[in-house]
């Protein structure tokens, strides 16, 4: 019989799991890679097409949202101003009518 000891035994062992960690992880960073380039390729290929994307707001839409917005704004103006006037109910005398 063979006399191996478990040092070695624990090395060999150490570094056949490190060595199969390696070559998987560096497959994978290259596959990752050429994916990348590939969704680049695609997504410059999609800016060029004059194809509306779903989900997309056309100018008359965009118009309409901001006319909204303009006009929220507008109200809240009005009731910001309308809390800064000096209203009182009392007459000179401290008196409610």
């Amino acid at each position: 019989m063979i006399n191996i000891k478990p040092r070695l035994i624990k090395k060999i062992v150490l570094k056949s799991i490190a060595l199969s960690l390696v070559l998987s992880f560096s497959y994978s960073q290259l596959v990752w890679a050429i994916d990348v380039r590939q969704m680049l390729i695609d997504a410059k290929n999609s800016f060029n097409q004059d194809t509306r994307r779903p989900g997309g707001m056309s100018s008359s839409d965009l118009a309409a949202a901001q006319d909204q917005a303009v006009s929220a704004a507008a109200q809240q103006q009005d009731i910001q101003d309308l809390e800064q006037t000096n209203f009182s109910l009392t007459t000179q005398n401290g008196d409610i009518p």
